[in-house]
């Protein structure tokens, strides 16, 4: 599997597990990435950050091993592949090829989907917030 393909991939799943997750933890009483506004402080253990919508910002670290084939045959050139425990090739005569396999790490940034209860309650606080900040700045206070 290429890289792109893995990493799209993992990203895409870990979205639609968490989507598929939350209805049913919402039924148990709990909130699968409930919409908050406040960052960390200092602790990126938990989560990353936020967005103004309440999107938690989760940095995805992935730690994978690749494989780079150099291949000289009928002009392919050299591909960046996910190392992989059992590699199944098929060999052909005149062809010349070299492998190494390295690590790389990094770390994405997702902002998850937020559950949509929490992201309710969220956007009435908000707004009950933003109309008690206009009535004060009217003089409308007691």
């Amino acid at each position: 599997m290429e890289l792109s393909e893995f990493v799209k991939q993992s990203l895409t799943q870990i979205v639609k597990g968490v989507k598929e997750s939350q209805d049913e933890t919402r039924k148990q009483g709990g909130y699968v990435s409930p919409a908050v506004l406040a960052s960390p402080s200092g602790n990126e253990s938990t989560h990353f950050g936020s967005v103004s919508d309440g999107h938690n910002v989760f940095l995805v670290a992935f730690d994978v091993a690749v494989t780079v084939t150099d291949s000289v045959e009928g002009g392919v050139g050299g591909k960046l592949t996910v190392a992989s425990l059992f590699k199944v090739e098929a060999g052909s005569k005149g062809a010349t090829a070299s492998e190494s396999t390295s690590r790389i790490q990094f770390k994405v940034p997702l902002a998850l989907p937020v559950d949509s209860v929490t992201k309710q309650k969220l956007d009435n606080d908000i707004a009950a917030q933003d109309r008690a900040v206009r009535s004060f700045n009217n003089g409308e206070y007691a």
